[in-house]
């Protein structure tokens, strides 16, 4: 079963982040992704950028999950980002994102667990958790907490 708490650790949150394109946002989850998947950067910029293509994975209020398959041989994981100000995500100008969780993931991963990364995604993406994250932009472990214990407490409603 997905549990997000297995895979983002406190060294995976990164807030707050200055940058301005999603380029730059891929450069930089790849540098922290490559770390912890045992991936290449080259490997995961190249992965977003496919998944991306077949559909924005921008969510709402303001946040995304890009995401990619990874080989067996890697570790699933996830780096979250929160970031200074929000950039244009999608194809269209008015699409914008701060918040990011980026995960890692094994094919039958995606496949058993498909209903429980979405409903992650809809737990991480909800307004008023959305706003509990930016009031906590400066401090990553606090945003871990937050993150960690609203997935827990939602699914075990």
């Amino acid at each position: 079963m997905f549990d997000l708490s297995s895979i983002l650790k406190k060294n995976g949150v990164m807030s707050p982040v200055l940058c301005y394109s999603r380029k730059k946002i891929f450069e930089i989850i790849a540098a922290q992704g490559a770390s912890l998947t045992g991936l290449s950067n080259t490997e995961i910029i190249t992965g977003l950028n496919s998944r991306e293509k077949i559909g924005t994975t921008y969510i709402q209020n303001g946040f995304a999950l890009p995401h990619m398959i990874i080989p067996d041989s890697a570790a699933e994981s996830a780096v979250f980002l929160v970031l200074e100000n929000p950039i244009s995500y999608g194809q269209m100008e008015d699409i914008k994102a701060d918040i990011i969780l980026a995960l890692f993931l094994h094919q039958d991963t995606v496949e058993e667990d498909a209903d429980t990364i979405e409903e992650t995604s809809l737990i991480l993406s909800d307004i008023a958790i959305t706003k509990s994250i930016r009031s906590l932009r400066n401090i990553p472990n606090q945003i871990y907490l937050l993150i960690v214990n609203v997935c827990a407490r939602e699914k075990s409603s």
